[in-house]
């Protein structure tokens, strides 16, 4: 598979004005907060995510995964928690936590305005998400569509995503075609 530098030649598309996006960054001020999103145009099945962030000072953000259009992103995709992490403790809601669904087994120190390396993989129902070059988080996470959109949350905080790079590993389709269109 391919990797694609994502900002520069994909379609993007957003609700609302919170995000700045050019050819190597996509910027969010926090000024709107909710159900303000910045999403890839395509959908994805199994995919993996590399890119680099940067939290302001007390900011969260959320990546999540196969969201669809309609409806709140957290909801209908795989949302992955990148945080500033200043609770001192592991929960479902710090850097690397499948939000609300499960913590990172490693609890990253708390930082801001620091960039961070991330790589995220959905293939199937296995979710995995590492920071900096460390696994911190890999689950099965059942009952997710199979494809969506890849998007971008505003929770009211200003954060940077830098050098965005999908690599689209295929179809989620558990099924084997039966007929290949040349056997007879």
């Amino acid at each position: 598979m391919t990797w694609i530098l994502a900002l520069a030649v994909l379609p993007w598309v957003q609700s609302g004005q919170s995000f700045t996006l050019t050819p190597d960054r996509l910027q969010c001020s926090g000024r709107e907060n909710s159900r303000n999103w910045a999403r890839s145009a395509a959908e994805y099945g199994d995919v993996r995510l590399r890119f680099e962030y940067k939290l302001a000072q007390w900011a969260e953000a959320i990546v999540v995964l196969r969201a669809h259009a309609v409806g709140r992103p957290t909801l209908t995709g795989i949302p992955i928690q990148l945080a500033h992490d200043f609770h001192n403790k592991s929960s479902r809601h710090v850097t690397g936590a499948i939000a609300g669904v499960q913590a990172p087994a490693k609890f990253l120190a708390p930082s801001f305005d620091v960039w961070h390396k991330a790589e995220i993989a959905a293939e199937g129902e296995r979710v995995s998400i590492r920071i900096d070059g460390e696994l911190v988080n890999q689950a099965t996470v059942p009952g997710r569509h199979a494809s969506g959109h890849i998007g971008f949350l505003d929770l009211g905080h200003g954060y940077e995503i830098r050098g965005l790079q999908i690599e689209d590993l295929g179809s989620a389709n558990p099924y084997t075609p039966l007929f290949n269109g040349r056997d007879r």
